[in-house]
């Protein structure tokens, strides 16, 4: 049986298994509700009029549009930024895995999240195998990019950073699960869970972890797929 050839299309960010286009894991969470970034919206566009009433500028049909768009641009700035920390911590995981894969130490970084992440890992004492690894399913048809994966006190993780201001629900996990259930495919290791690293804009610091041993969120994560994949149908169903 021919082996299906993956590739990831870096300038369109999009996985593709053959010709056919594989949904991003992601794109699959996005399918949960957000509640919280609904409110945060909201806020971003009162924060900005405030600013205008505060100046004295007249609310002009111009500055509204701006209004309603606050939230991107403050979402845009958030994620430079956060790519800048995922880049570094990125090398910092392959220097320490070209090296064996142990935690090291590292020359001083002037972003305050490097530096605490690589305390951590240095605390824990950390052992590092994978960065940034593309990763594909061919039982289930979805892919994604794992942030790194570690061994922790003698157990396997999957682990995902975040530079959000908070964990508010379940989707960072089911990330990980998700990760976890396309590295089963390829490897026989004995993941047990993950460990969500959240390095604040504010210099704040956080680790998560969570148990997956009987399966939860590997199978809440899989009925989120055929979830995404039944909107899609009544998307395409209905299209004119």
């Amino acid at each position: 049986m021919k082996t299906p050839t993956f590739r990831f299309d870096e300038e369109k960010h999009k996985y593709y298994l053959d010709d056919e286009l594989l949904p991003g894991v992601t794109t699959i969470l996005g399918t949960l509700s957000k509640p919280a970034l609904i409110q945060w919206a909201a806020n971003c566009a009162v924060d900005f009029i405030q600013v205008c009433v505060d100046e004295k500028l007249e609310l002009t049909p111009e500055l509204l549009k701006d209004a309603r768009t606050a939230h991107a641009k403050k979402r845009d700035k958030a994620a430079d930024a956060g790519t800048d920390v995922h880049t570094l911590i990125e090398t910092y995981i392959k220097s320490c895995i070209e090296n064996g894969g142990v935690a090291q130490a590292h020359l001083v970084n002037e972003l305050p999240q490097v530096s605490k992440f690589v305390d951590w890992a240095m605390t824990n004492k950390v052992v590092f195998h994978e960065s940034e690894k593309k990763l594909y399913s061919v039982a289930h048809k979805f892919a994604g990019t794992a942030d790194f994966t570690a061994t922790i006190d003698g157990k396997l993780f999957v682990g995902d950073l975040k530079t959000t201001s908070g964990i508010y629900d379940l989707s960072p996990f089911l990330q990980c699960a998700a990760y976890q259930i396309m590295l089963r495919e390829i490897e026989v290791k004995d993941y047990v869970g993950s460990v969500i690293i959240r390095l604040g804009k504010d210099g704040a610091f956080e680790e998560f972890y969570r148990l997956d041993e009987r399966g939860e969120d590997k199978q809440t994560f899989l009925s989120l797929l055929e979830v995404y994949r039944a909107l899609n149908r009544f998307k395409n169903q209905n299209k004119k």
